[in-house]
């Protein structure tokens, strides 16, 4: 985010982690406002890429391979070992060892104050303490704020609602989730509403789709070896590689998939 400040251009694989970041991986901040932060600093904006892109990696449209997910700390460890993108727009862990350069919070207090940040707060203290600078704290758990988004992501289609559904139009579709989850739901477990509600229960195997979706060669190779699923569900690990798929929306993947319905 500051090299886009200060240059008003990050490479598309910086886009996709900060919406990724943003939204699923677990600010839980709607893209739009991603959307609009984009609009405003690139200088390379163009409103149906910008908007197209940010509903594509929130999983709002379009993009079906909700498990896939840039981990902020084992991703960029795959492509910069060193750390050198860091050191030069995050100058205050410019001295940290390359063991520590994307978990600075896992350092010993002794390294910390020989590279002369520490570690603490949540970035509202001074930016020094005692002579030496001071950088916050990861905000959340990106794992376990991941992981809990993609079981509600992969709840939803199993429920398999579509917009113009009478429950979607009329709110009652909050009775298909469980009360457990994160956000505005209530009442019965999904399971349990699904059967009552439906009288059968359509359950679609989303964890075998073949190909990569659309996903261009850099993007798909930066995806297997960036560890996006570290932490979070192992549907990824579970397709077949391909390349010349058609990118596959939410209809296509439904239509495609053989549904397997249990009386």
């Amino acid at each position: 985010m500051r090299q886009l400040r200060y240059e008003g251009w990050i490479h598309h694989l910086g886009r996709h982690a900060v919406a990724c970041f943003l939204t699923r991986g677990g600010c839980y901040i709607d893209w739009e406002r991603g959307a609009e932060v984009f609009e405003e600093w690139l200088i390379d904006h163009e409103a149906a890429c910008n908007i197209g892109n940010w509903q594509w990696l929130a999983c709002a449209a379009f993009y079906a391979q909700f498990y896939r997910c840039y981990s902020p700390v084992v991703f960029p460890q795959k492509w910069d070992k060193n750390g050198d993108f860091v050191r030069h727009f995050v100058p205050e862990l410019k001295d940290y060892p390359a063991k520590y350069i994307y978990e600075p919070w896992k350092a010993p207090v002794v390294d910390q104050k020989k590279a002369g940040c520490f570690i603490r707060g949540d970035g509202t203290q001074h930016a020094e303490e005692g002579g030496v600078q001071v950088y916050p704290k990861p905000m959340f758990d990106f794992n376990e704020r991941r992981t809990i988004c993609i079981e509600a992501i992969k709840s939803a289609y199993r429920v398999n609602l579509y917009g113009n559904n009478p429950k979607v139009v009329d709110g009652t579709w909050r009775s298909l989730f469980s009360d457990s989850g994160e956000g505005p739901t209530e009442g019965n477990s999904m399971v349990d509403a699904a059967m009552s509600e439906n009288k059968q229960r359509i359950t679609t195997d989303v964890d075998t789709v073949d190909g990569d979706m659309g996903i261009d060669e850099d993007e798909g190779g930066a995806a297997d070896r960036g560890g996006e699923n570290r932490g979070g569900d192992a549907e990824g690990n579970k397709r077949k590689r391909g390349r010349g798929k058609e990118q596959v929306t939410l209809d296509g993947l439904f239509e495609k998939k053989k549904k397997k319905v249990k009386r």
